[in-house]
């Protein structure tokens, strides 16, 4: 008898956290598809990067962002400061695939470099971001779990399926009316929290919600990154070529 009702426990068990990863899955789904709204996503932004003794460095960069039939493509080119003008990152999400493939142009060198995985993950122009971070992480780099519930924020589990992922796993408190997160949390492989990600200031545009103010904080160099976005265009078209390595060489 007591087997049945440890084995019915367990069947229960099993069930509440198959239905707890449905739902998780689900909610960073819809996460993913909000900010996917808009097929055409032009905006400026400006990058202050921030040491530990508050000396801070700014970078400005024009955003492009296209969603394709098959395909989503993001290229970023650097305006300021004359010495990084012209340099550019590309990023493609093949619809079906988990990674996300990189390139980076250098003007000086006038060359276009692919990024091996471990520079994908390294800093994104001396900030506390990463390339990888501004791309953005796909739903199925992860398997997620529900962890909390609190008001309107959902907080939620992702641990990532590559182990040569250098996080452990990421906690995303989503402000479940709107799927947005507010603040996401990196754990490395020693279940240390090595940095937080804040997203300070959220807008709407053309009834799609827009982060336009984010900090990323570094809890190793007690640095801070913040990203600001402004002139966000909707309406007006991408050319195929804008978001291409045409794009990213011009």
């Amino acid at each position: 008898m007591k087997g049945t009702i440890h084995a019915a426990i367990a069947a229960a068990a099993l069930a509440t956290g198959a239905a707890s990863a449905n739902e998780a899955q689900q909610i960073m789904q819809r996460v993913h598809d909000q900010a996917r709204l808009h097929a055409n996503q032009t905006s400026q932004a400006r990058l202050l990067i921030t040491d530990a003794e508050g000396r801070t460095r700014e970078r400005h960069f024009r955003s492009l962002h296209r969603i394709f039939a098959d395909r989503t493509k993001t290229l970023i080119k650097f305006e300021k400061p004359a010495n990084i003008r012209g340099t550019g990152l590309l990023s493609e999400t093949l619809d079906g695939e988990d990674e996300t493939q990189q390139w980076i142009y250098l003007p000086a060198l006038r060359s276009v470099k692919q990024l091996a995985f471990e520079d994908r993950h390294k800093s994104f122009m001396g900030s506390d971001f990463t390339n990888a971070d501004i791309s953005g992480r796909n739903v199925g780099q992860d398997t997620h779990k529900i962890v909390a519930r609190k008001g309107e924020i959902v907080t939620i589990r992702s641990v990532p399926k590559d182990r040569r992922d250098p996080y452990r796993y990421l906690e995303t408190d989503v402000i479940d009316a709107i799927s947005v997160p507010s603040e996401v949390r990196f754990h490395d492989h020693r279940g240390r929290m090595v940095k937080t990600l804040r997203n300070e200031e959220i807008g709407t545009i053309e009834g799609m919600y827009v982060v336009t103010r984010s900090t990323m904080t570094s809890h190793a160099t007690r640095g801070w990154s913040t990203l600001v976005r402004r002139r966000i265009d909707v309406r007006s078209a991408i050319g195929t070529h804008e978001v291409g390595f045409r794009g990213l060489r011009r």
